[in-house]
């Protein structure tokens, strides 16, 4: 009972505290709930100045990136439009790309730091400049030689004080203007146009600055960013708009193009003299140094001299260059009036190439009068590339006398519409967009005896193009590829497709097609591998001697060592990706590892030719710093991007793959694992192929490559190209495991 009230009075007491926490609670909660409203409302506050400033950032992105006037789309002809917007989508899409970078990032992502002033003549400097931000964006348009004054600039970067103005640049105004000949009192508003070069030996560079409205001063910084730049979308539009009845039909189906007769009746005696010239071996019948073509190649003389369409697939190191080169004086022997030829193509250096096989057999002929006939035609021929600088001289020689004129696509556009040719070679026409190569075909004369030769592989670099189209359904012709893709077609007029892992057996159902299958250019072991990818009837003309190699008493310094053997020409240098690093110093190891496999193949073998083939443009400026003193003066050392390298050969090539970083991998699929640039890589080579790569790039692909037929294709090749080599492990420094 006298617990009784104890117990009331502690009940009491709990009562009151509850009570008291229960307050307390309440209060707590709604300081919480006050506080949780304070941070609601200045996060709301806060999204209507960003809306804001998105929305003037939105108004501003529109008035600042004007866009080109869009042509309408006339043509009736569904191969023109088509090809016609493809031509225009590009050209949006790139420029899109370049505007929406600029307001994308908080500032353009290139810095430098003037330097000095350098005086080149009355109006013009060269400014030294130090890059503190954006090397390898840099890297992608340097220039070498800063003496030249007769060099074409395109002034492919925006310099300004501030990020503004060049947000608000109007790219489509000045993207297809030849900026040197504008008069250098336009100025444009508050920035300028910049040239970038890099003198030799040096890790600044050097700018020429055109149209610029402030001055530029030393110890200052300065931003540069991209332009678009494109003189040659208007140029093919134009020529899609003046399209010809007979380019219109070779696009429908080149099958249906009326036969030539007139050389099936020309003199027997006569034409089996002219095909002797160049398929016998007797001495006695053709000038010294005049070498013969094989079967394959005569046939494909046959071809030509019977179809108005021939398409040759000519395999690397198989004579297509020089089997040209016999067509065209085949083809003007044959005829009894001048004949006007035109050889062109995607880049200089092809076009440069066939000049110089005809000219080599013009030289010839010159000197040898006992073939009357033939020193006759070569004493006449008139052999002329023409440029954007003399394209005017041709109109003096055409029509008098045989001609043959070299020239691009592009400069095609600049000459007279009379001007027409009765033959037109194109080369490398795996790399030259259909829509492009119209260009050369509106040139074509519309007769019973005007040819199309169309030369290329496709299993080398294709065209470029920024954007990835869906296929045409079929029958439609592959338009949105080369002008080779395009009329490589089967005897029903059905596209073929070469998207597997034997495509040539796929291209033989092409009626006016010939394939060149003898390789002059790689030795046993080289040929070998190639053959898996253009089939078993892919063979070496001719034996190479094996390399003499140097032995060695240390081996465990050298790369190679006792694995450098003359019965090898394939070699992989696998580095470990177990551990994690840079791409910066993927780079430097890269580099590293070249310059010490060049100066054990210098000391141990006697190589006159090295190629470095590098997928970037970074690459190849992180190995040329290695070789910038220039050791290795009396051999021919080649550093560059695997565009460059087409159509030539060494007889050393070190292939740079070193990538160990998977997002590279994911975000650079399609062009890492692209079959294309394998094999031009690989078959640059004579006698010599080293592979420098890592194995994250075989045990860890992304699983996207399975997808698609090319990257799966590329890493198949990739695999047996490491079947078939003798390998060296590396550790992650570079170090022999």
């Amino acid at each position: 009972v006298k617990l009784l009230p104890k117990t009331s009075l502690t009940m009491s007491l709990n009562i009151k505290e509850i009570g008291t926490s229960t307050e307390n609670w309440t209060l707590g909660v709604v300081e919480i709930a006050n506080r949780v409203q304070e941070r609601l409302n200045v996060l709301a506050h806060l999204y209507l100045i960003v809306q804001h400033r998105l929305s003037e950032s939105n108004l501003l992105q529109l008035d600042a990136c004007l866009l080109p006037n869009i042509t309408p789309i006339k043509s009736s002809h569904l191969h023109i439009r088509r090809l016609i917007f493809l031509r225009q989508y590009e050209m949006l899409h790139t420029l899109r790309s370049i505007q929406e970078t600029r307001f994308d990032l908080n500032e353009p992502p290139i810095l430098i730091r003037i330097l000095t002033k350098i005086p080149i003549d009355k109006y013009n400097n060269l400014w030294k400049c130090q890059i503190e931000r954006g090397h390898e964006i840099i890297s992608k348009n340097l220039t070498e030689n800063i003496t030249n004054k007769n060099n074409f600039h395109t002034y492919p970067y925006l310099i300004s004080k501030d990020k503004y103005s060049i947000r608000t640049f109007p790219d489509a105004i000045y993207m297809d203007l030849a900026i040197d000949g504008i008069r250098s009192h336009i100025k444009l508003d508050q920035c300028g146009l910049v040239h970038v070069e890099q003198k030799e030996q040096e890790d600044s560079i050097f700018i020429r600055i055109k149209l610029c409205n402030f001055s530029l001063e030393i110890n200052h910084q300065y931003y540069l960013s991209e332009r678009y730049i494109d003189f040659n979308t208007k140029k093919a539009i134009q020529a899609l708009e003046q399209t010809t009845q007979l380019t219109i039909q070779i696009l429908d189906d080149p099958r249906q193009l009326k036969k030539s007769e007139l050389i099936q009746k020309t003199n027997k005696i006569m034409q089996r003299e002219i095909s002797n010239m160049f398929s016998k071996r007797e001495p006695t019948i053709k000038p010294e140094g005049l070498h013969m073509l094989n079967k394959a190649q005569q046939q494909a003389c046959e071809k030509v001299k019977n179809e108005r369409i021939t398409l040759i697939w000519g395999p690397p190191g198989t004579g297509k260059t020089y089997w040209s080169g016999v067509t065209v004086f085949q083809m003007l022997m044959f005829s009894s009036s001048p004949l006007h030829v035109l050889i062109t193509a995607c880049t200089h250096a092809a076009i440069d190439n066939l000049l110089s096989s005809i000219n080599h057999l013009k030289n010839l002929f010159s000197s040898s009068p006992q073939f009357s006939q033939w020193y006759q035609l070569a004493q006449e021929l008139i052999v002329l590339k023409i440029e954007s600088n003399n394209y005017r001289t041709l109109s003096s020689s055409y029509g008098k006398h045989h001609l043959v004129v070299g020239s691009t696509v592009w400069t095609l556009q600049k000459l007279d519409r009379s001007i027409v040719f009765d033959i037109i070679f194109i080369d490398e026409a795996t790399q030259l967009l259909t829509s492009d190569a119209i260009l050369a075909l509106n040139r074509l004369v519309d007769h019973q005896e005007s040819r199309l030769i169309v030369a290329g592989d496709p299993l080398q670099l294709p065209p470029i193009k920024r954007c990835i189209y869906p296929s045409l359904p079929h029958p439609i012709p592959d338009l949105f590829s080369s002008i080779f893709h395009c009329l490589l077609r089967d005897e029903n007029n059905f596209p073929i497709s070469l998207h597997t892992e034997k495509p040539f057996e796929q291209i033989s159902r092409c009626p006016y097609l010939s394939i060149f299958n003898e390789n002059h250019r790689m030795n046993d072991q080289l040929s070998d591998f190639t053959r898996l990818l253009y089939g078993e009837n892919y063979r070496q003309g001719r034996s190479r001697p094996l390399l003499s190699i140097s032995s060695i008493n240390d081996s465990n310094t050298y790369l190679l060592g006792t694995l450098l053997k003359p019965s090898n020409s394939l070699y992989t240098l696998l580095v470990d990706s177990s551990s994690f690093s840079t791409r910066s110093e993927d780079l430097d190891l890269e580099s590293q590892l070249v310059y010490s496999l060049i100066n054990e193949l210098v000391l141990r073998i006697s190589l006159s030719s090295i190629f470095i083939i590098t997928p970037h443009r970074m690459q190849r400026s992180s190995i040329q710093q290695k070789f910038k003193n220039n050791l290795f003066s009396n051999i021919q050392i080649t550093c560059d991007t695997v565009e460059r390298m087409q159509g030539k050969e060494a007889q050393c090539v070190i292939i740079c793959m070193l990538y160990r970083q998977n997002e590279i991998l994911e975000n650079e699929l399609d062009f890492i694992y692209n079959r294309q640039r394998i094999n031009v890589s690989i078959t640059r080579a004579q006698q010599l192929c080293i592979l420098i790569t890592s194995q994250v790039l075989f045990n860890q692909p992304p699983l996207e490559l399975f997808v698609n037929d090319n990257t799966r294709n590329a890493y198949t090749l990739l695999n047996n190209y490491i079947d078939k080599s003798t390998v060296r492990l590396l550790d992650n420094h570079g170090n022999i495991k």
